[in-house]
């Protein structure tokens, strides 16, 4: 398996950047691509990603994905996304100043013939395959979490609706969500923290990427590009992995 990656971040306006992202292969030949956006408002956000992304890497190196099924894959990942929050209480004990932090955290495990998705909290993954953009994960705020369609309708323009109701962190309500796609001769997958999608017009985020597969340094470079010309308000993380047979 060949695996062709970019990884493109900005600060923007804010005062420091609190995303971190990696992708990184284990002697298995299998590939990790992670994103995790610290939440700006706590303090420790930036702590609280880079202990996400850093463990994980950890955790990853041992695994082979082509040796287990699709359930033992999402426990794995299930048992590593505690083994991450065990880190971040001992970190916080240590740093009470910091026991409010918090992230989101979205990766991909790329095997021989599937792609595992794990998520938690509004950074995204997107899938391209046969030239076309699909958003795999479903960003876990309160207008996700609602199931009546005159609440959803009230709240659909609010900032309420963006409210995350799940996050990683010592003491953060987490729910984790899996998926799994089937791996195409010729797949791309492409992490984003909120600071890029949250901004860019849907089709035109489409088109971009649709438009730079060929070229992955090109399409983050536009993709930051947008972001900062609809006046992002955040930080901005575009990560990407093209996987060839």
């Amino acid at each position: 398996m060949y695996f062709e990656y970019e990884l493109l971040s900005e600060k923007g306006i804010r005062s420091e950047n609190q995303d971190n992202a990696l992708v990184t292969t284990n002697n298995k030949g299998n590939a990790l691509i992670v994103l995790a956006d610290g939440m700006g408002g706590h303090i420790g956000g930036k702590t609280a990603s880079s202990i996400a992304v850093r463990y994980l890497k950890e955790l990853f190196k041992s695994i082979d994905l082509d040796s287990m099924n699709e359930s033992e894959i999402n426990k794995w990942c299930e048992q590593s996304v505690d083994a991450i929050r065990n880190e971040m209480i001992l970190f916080a004990k240590n740093n009470p100043r910091i026991d409010d932090m918090g992230t989101t955290l979205v990766f991909a495990l790329v095997g021989k013939d599937k792609v595992y998705f794990t998520n938690i909290g509004d950074s995204r993954a997107y899938i391209i395959q046969n030239k076309k953009v699909r958003l795999v994960t479903k960003d876990q705020n309160y207008i996700n979490s609602i199931d009546d369609p005159v609440e959803r309708k009230t709240v659909e323009m609010t900032i309420v609706g963006q409210y995350l109701v799940s996050s990683l962190g010592p003491n953060k309500q987490t729910k984790i969500d899996n998926y799994v796609e089937l791996l195409d001769y010729d797949t791309t997958i492409i992490l984003t923290s909120d600071g890029i999608h949250k901004f860019i017009p849907e089709k035109l985020l489409h088109k971009i990427i649709i438009s730079n597969t060929s070229n992955l340094s090109i399409m983050m470079n536009k993709l930051i590009r947008s972001a900062k010309k609809y006046n992002s308000t955040d930080n901005m993380t575009g990560v990407v992995l093209r996987s060839e047979r």
